[in-house]
């Protein structure tokens, strides 16, 4: 069975880039335009892997991140913040209690690697 990643974001420039990449690790994607999608979507899916845009619509990245991490299934699960740091970022990457980060706009090798260092289970397609 297919691990499952849930992409909270809502760019669709951004999405389409992450969900080709995301694809050719044989990932299921499940995706959330906002932070209280993002909410349901998590406690429905319970997914293997969250990625979360810091700039959200009505809320931001980072808060969605912290209050994911505050139920007993986020605790488990790993969750990284897509974003710059920039501003106070590394404070704000901090106290969401994201596992990690991806810098924006992001690249396909560090998405890809940073995937698979949190799911070692996914493989790359042979197209890759």
């Amino acid at each position: 069975m297919a691990k499952t990643v849930l992409l909270v974001d809502y760019d669709p420039r951004s999405i389409a880039r992450i969900r080709t990449e995301l694809a050719k690790l044989g990932l299921r994607i499940v995706l959330a335009h906002d932070g209280k999608a993002a909410e349901k979507e998590f406690q429905r899916e319970l997914p293997d892997l969250t990625l979360v845009q810091d700039l959200l619509p009505g809320k931001l990245g980072y808060q969605v991140c912290c209050d994911l991490k505050e139920t007993p299934a986020g605790a488990q699960s790993p969750i990284l913040l897509l974003g710059r740091l920039r501003n106070g970022g590394r404070y704000k990457v901090s106290a969401s209690r994201c596992d990690d980060w991806i810098e924006t706009p992001v690249d396909e090798k560090s998405l890809r690697d940073k995937v698979l260092k949190y799911l070692p289970g996914a493989a790359p397609s042979a197209s890759v």
